[in-house]
């Protein structure tokens, strides 16, 4: 497999992950996390969330550029 097809296949298994059991969503390059993030989802307690995309190559460009 070539890597930015893993690499890829990764991503989308952790976006699923925030999406599907976090319920955070990416919206126009903002994370939007619900409102009932600090109560627990069956055996998973959220303790945070962060986004660093301090080494993104589109770090600092607008939405949508």
């Amino acid at each position: 497999m070539i890597w930015h097809g893993y690499t890829g296949a990764a991503e989308w298994m952790l976006r699923q992950a925030m999406e599907g059991v976090v319920g955070a969503l990416l919206v126009r390059n903002e994370m939007k996390l619900p409102a009932d993030l600090d109560k627990p989802r069956g055996d998973l307690k959220v303790k945070s969330v962060r986004r660093d995309v301090s080494k993104s190559p589109i770090a600092g460009r607008e939405a949508g550029s």
